[in-house]
């Protein structure tokens, strides 16, 4: 039997990316990648208790993409707000009865009780930085009715942030003490950015709605105050989604600006496909598929 393969999914507006990979000697090697297109809301469609027809057209648009495999995993990428997360520093003790109240005390955790996990992104001496993400119940229950007939044999969900962060570490970001690189991305409605130095994953935050890409100059500039750096200290800036790079990204970071390619890190079959097409919409998809 084959190496197992995994499938990335990320869901973002009104279209559903996919990638799948298998590992094979060479690391890990591209089986398909693609997108879905749909004339309603995906988020609605993860949230909502009625929009059961619109789970069955996007279940069925997958089956259609991947095909249906029990020695597959999947990993689905979901943005804010159907993913949210934040960061939490622990020393040795059991971090799970800490960041489950953390959760609590922004909002992110209820009676009802919530999809908490946590997983590395720094290390600092004795302390350990966690990305802790929380994922409301109705979205997990919608997302597995949605994934059920792939009939995969694991499926979970994911921060498209870790996932897209997993693409920068594996894409061999060699960082030195006094500099850091951002991993920023452009989609519809939406606008995320990571700030990753040489002891890991640091810090993230998104916004919504921005009036216009150049906006989202005020948040890097703000994170990058908050985190103690300046943008001279920026040593590159990664891009990555479905919009292009703002020209105010370009005045703020001169030379220092790189569009994401995921499928880089991939084994492509000759002809199958231009390793340039589209790739930067792919980052969280195939981050998920590789984590």
């Amino acid at each position: 039997m084959g190496a197992q393969a995994s499938a990335g999914i990320a869901f973002s507006d009104r279209a559903l990316r996919y990638a799948e990979v298998q590992e094979s000697e060479r690391g890990f090697r591209l089986l398909r990648l693609g997108q879905c297109d749909f004339d309603f809301d995906l988020n609605r469609s993860l949230t909502d208790p009625h929009a059961d027809q619109e789970r069955a057209i996007i279940g069925e648009a997958l089956v259609e993409a991947l095909g249906t495999s029990d020695s597959r995993r999947i990993r689905a990428a979901l943005h804010p707000p159907l993913c949210r997360s934040f960061f939490s520093a622990h020393s040795g003790e059991d971090p799970v009865p800490a960041v489950s109240f953390e959760a609590g005390l922004l909002g992110f955790a209820n009676e009802s009780g919530n999809g908490i996990g946590a997983d590395a992104a720094a290390q600092s001496g004795d302390t350990e930085l966690l990305h802790v993400t929380s994922i409301r119940p109705v979205v997990l229950e919608n997302l597995g009715a949605i994934v059920a007939d792939l009939q995969a044999e694991d499926a979970q969900a994911v921060s498209a942030l870790r996932a897209s962060a997993e693409v920068v570490r594996l894409g061999g970001v060699n960082l030195v003490d006094g500099l850091c690189v951002l991993a920023i991305g452009y989609f519809d409605n939406l606008f995320e950015l990571a700030l990753l130095d040489r002891t890991g994953w640091r810090y993230a935050t998104h916004a919504r709605g921005l009036p216009s890409l150049e906006d989202s100059v005020f948040h890097i500039t703000e994170t990058l105050g908050q985190m103690n750096w300046t943008p001279a200290e920026v040593s590159r800036v990664l891009c990555f989604g479905s919009l292009r790079v703002p020209e105010a990204i370009e005045v703020l970071f001169p030379g220092r600006v790189q569009v994401m390619n995921p499928l880089s890190l991939l084994e492509l079959d000759p002809d199958s496909l231009d390793p340039d097409y589209a790739a930067a919409e792919f980052v969280p998809s195939v981050g998920a598929a590789l984590l």
